[in-house]
């Protein structure tokens, strides 16, 4: 694990939050504007190092402890209702892309902005497909980052893109 992931690590706590029936733990940390950080298993190891010392130090980072696929889409939204939080963004990497490309296009209220970091060429296909669909509301912008652009460049973009997310 690298230095910035334990960063986030150790400057998170962790706490729960109760919408509906449901009990969600997450992690937050750091202060400003809300991001969603949805990574398998609550880690930001599949993230750019340089990416999550971003998140940390410039924004209010909720990694939730991710619900059952069964239930993910319910519970990711109890959970921003349960938060209180609106237009937020939404950083999802790995198989949760789908999960944050879905909040997007049915959540415009609580969701700003949408940034997927597919991993695998498999995990991008399926984003293509799915972009393809006419969207409800083409109100919430989205980005795409395959996990195999170089840091630098995807960090850049990153920061430029959630930087607006507000404004």
């Amino acid at each position: 694990m690298s230095h910035t992931s334990e960063s986030l690590r150790a400057a998170a706590s962790w706490a729960e939050v109760r919408a509906h029936d449901q009990i969600v733990r997450y992690r937050r940390s750091g202060s400003g504007r809300s991001v969603l950080l949805l990574c398998p298993d609550a880690t930001v190891s599949t993230l750019w190092p340089e990416l999550v010392e971003l998140l940390d130090r410039d924004f209010r980072v909720l990694v939730p402890v991710v619900p059952p696929a069964a239930e993910l889409i319910r519970g990711l939204t109890g959970f921003l209702e349960g938060l209180g939080t609106s237009r937020v963004a939404v950083v999802a990497t790995d198989t949760l892309c789908m999960a944050a490309l879905e909040l997007a296009l049915f959540d415009t209220e609580r969701i700003a902005r949408a940034l997927l970091v597919p991993c695998t060429r498999d995990e991008l296909v399926g984003l293509e497909a799915a972009l393809t669909a006419p969207a409800r509301d083409p109100s919430v912008p989205l980005l795409v980052v395959p996990r195999t652009t170089a840091a630098a460049i995807a960090v850049a973009r990153i920061a430029a893109f959630l930087g607006d997310a507000w404004g």
